[in-house]
């Protein structure tokens, strides 16, 4: 049994669940378009929702923070964007393919608007813009747009991380990345109906790091056309039947290979290899490597996971937090809809 399809897989068509969930929530979506910059409950305003001309004061952790937001926004925008133009095609039912253009053409909305916060904000606090790079993304419709639950699963974790991790007198910074990851979240939700997969399969979302959020996000950039590099370590390429993000089933073998770099980062290690899942709030599950070939291995999805995962490939089982496994990351990560 293999245990993660190939891109075309995503292929599904949209069901009435899809469209009814889509028309009843998406009221609520616009009123948070503008990246969810309400305030949660009981919180006071904060200067990010007051002046836009103030400068404000962040430590070089949320200045940091905020470039990979922005890193990752302008890779969101023109996804989006692109997916916009392709929505209509995705199945021959009129009422299904509009309801699915308007969905994401909203979305590409919302994003233009977090990214251009997140820019004011970066201004305002003396850190340098990130410009865009130009994208390869798929031009087939299918793989188009099931890459974008794939890419909210990862936004999410590492905007989610990315607010806990700030100190308290970045509150401007914490406020707008939480809230982007909130809408993130309805977004996927949204999304992840229309390729027939359950949207609250999860207890939990999953977290990312940043060095495995902007690995991913590299995937999509064409080498060397970005104006300004992030200071974040570029790991080697690891992939699960061919491909960075799919599904998988628990308890079915999966087959993972990786780049020239990731197998002279294996051989040096000179241990056995392992796949580290990260899985919602649990710790890391490792799975130990069959060797297949040289930068190849099979092994079995654990049982018990579920919703979205992160596997990468490590020398160093039994590490207990991501921030220790992105350190011991070989190759990943891949992104595992489960």
């Amino acid at each position: 049994m293999t245990a993660i399809s190939d891109a075309s897989s995503f292929n599904s068509v949209p069901t009435q669940r899809a469209h009814d969930t889509y028309s009843s929530l998406i009221e609520q979506e616009e009123e948070t378009a503008s990246a969810g910059l309400s305030l949660p409950t009981g919180q006071s305003s904060v200067p990010i929702f007051s002046d836009g001309n103030a400068t404000i004061a962040l430590s070089p952790p949320a200045v940091d923070a905020l470039q990979l937001a922005q890193f990752m926004k302008n890779l969101g925008v023109s996804m989006f964007n692109a997916s916009s133009l392709y929505a209509t095609r995705w199945t021959e039912d009129r009422n299904e393919a509009s309801t699915l253009a308007k969905l994401i053409s909203d979305i590409a909305m919302q994003e233009k608007k977090q990214l251009n916060t997140l820019r004011d904000l970066l201004h305002r606090s003396g850190g340098r813009d990130v410009p865009a790079c130009r994208y390869l993304l798929p031009s087939n419709t299918t793989d188009l747009v099931s890459l974008l639950g794939a890419f909210k699963s990862v936004e999410l974790g590492v905007f989610m991380s990315l607010s806990e991790s700030l100190p308290p007198s970045d509150t401007s910074a914490s406020i707008l990345l939480s809230s982007i990851a909130s809408v993130a979240a309805k977004q996927n939700a949204l999304l992840r109906t229309y390729t027939n997969r359950n949207a609250s399969i999860e207890s939990f979302d999953t977290p990312s790091s940043d060095t495995w959020a902007y690995n991913v996000a590299l995937e999509f950039v064409q080498p060397g056309s970005c104006p300004l590099e992030l200071p974040l370590p570029i790991l080697p390429m690891l992939t699960m039947n061919n491909k960075t993000a799919g599904y998988a089933s628990p308890g079915a073998n999966a087959t993972f290979s990786w780049d020239v770099a990731g197998r002279s980062a294996a051989s040096r290690s000179g241990k056995p290899l392992f796949v580290a899942w990260v899985n919602q709030v649990g710790l890391p599950v490792f799975t130990s490597l069959t060797t297949l070939g040289d930068g190849m291995g099979t092994t079995r999805v654990p049982l018990g996971l579920s919703g979205t995962a992160f596997a990468v490939l490590t020398a160093q089982p039994g590490l207990r937090t991501i921030d220790e496994l992105t350190d011991a990351t070989l190759a990943g990560p891949v992104v595992v809809s489960l």
